[in-house]
């Protein structure tokens, strides 16, 4: 085999949402759950599949300008995390450093995944809002369709889509989502090609933001964005439950996530996919 080189080049957050903004394009994000499943290794609520390992192998050998495969910039730099994150990455990479240099080690360059996690890691005000605001400025004035989880819930409750133009939902299974791809595909490309779709499934949306993207639609795939404004509007420096959402990293399953929810909510829902 080829040697490959490495640490690969990773963009810093701010040089990743400016790339962003400059191209237009649509990014899929590959963190420790992603790569997990890549080796058949599940994670809390995915099981793994080969047929999901094959995608998931298949979207890192993507060097389409348009499409941004993102890594964990901690993997090679975590210098600007606190002490806690730092420590964790590093055992990380002792258990999976051989993974992320076998799929990741290529002369690509990659944009930083953790522009979704700016404040847990970091407990920086400066990066925090920087990526909610760049980022968030990506669905300024846009037709937004989101794909998430039953209990998800992203924007509620808080101002985190009050950019986007209007926002529909399309909701699938809370665990093992991947089970479903194909029937939430399906509905997706339904709506008009100028739609935005924002992507909160665990690594079903890395895999679906490639699908969309490939069918010609711009897709972001935005994971804990919204549990991370949330903390970060909380001042949390761990992780911990929020009224209403399911937060799988905070003792989601156990946690009581009220059905009653506000009837706006329940307006943007167009479909439930169990």
């Amino acid at each position: 085999m080829k040697r490959k080189t490495w640490p690969p080049k990773i963009l810093n957050k701010k040089e990743t949402l400016e790339y962003i903004k400059k191209t237009g394009c649509s990014i899929g994000r590959f963190g420790d759950g992603e790569v997990s499943l890549m080796t058949m290794i599940g994670i809390g609520f995915q099981r793994p599949s080969w047929r999901l390992r094959k995608e998931l192998i298949e979207i890192t050998k993507e060097n389409d300008p348009s499409f941004l495969v993102c890594i964990p910039i901690a993997i090679t730099d975590s210098s600007d995390f606190v002490a806690s994150s730092q420590k964790w990455w590093k055992a990380n990479l002792r258990l999976m450093g051989v993974i992320w240099k076998h799929y990741f080690s290529s002369g690509n360059s990659y944009g930083d995944a953790q522009i979704t996690r700016p404040w847990l890691n970091t407990q920086s005000d400066s990066i925090a809002n920087m990526c909610f605001s760049m980022l968030s400025d990506e669905w300024e004035g846009k037709d937004v369709v989101l794909i998430e989880g039953t209990k998800s819930r992203i924007g509620v409750g808080n101002d985190f889509l009050k950019k986007a133009k209007s926002v529909k939902r399309i909701l699938g299974p809370t665990t093992n989502a991947y089970s479903r791809i194909d029937q939430i595909e399906e509905k997706a490309k339904s709506f008009p090609k100028d739609t935005l779709f924002l992507l909160a499934l665990g690594p079903t949306a890395t895999v679906l933001a490639y699908r969309l993207h490939k069918a010609g639609y711009r897709a972001l795939d935005i994971g804990h964005m919204d549990i991370e404004y949330e903390w970060w509007k909380m001042r949390a420096t761990t992780k911990v439950p929020v009224k209403n959402k399911f937060v799988n990293e905070a003792g989601g399953y156990k946690t009581l996530v009220e059905k009653d929810i506000d009837d706006s909510y329940k307006k943007e829902i167009i479909c439930t996919i169990e």
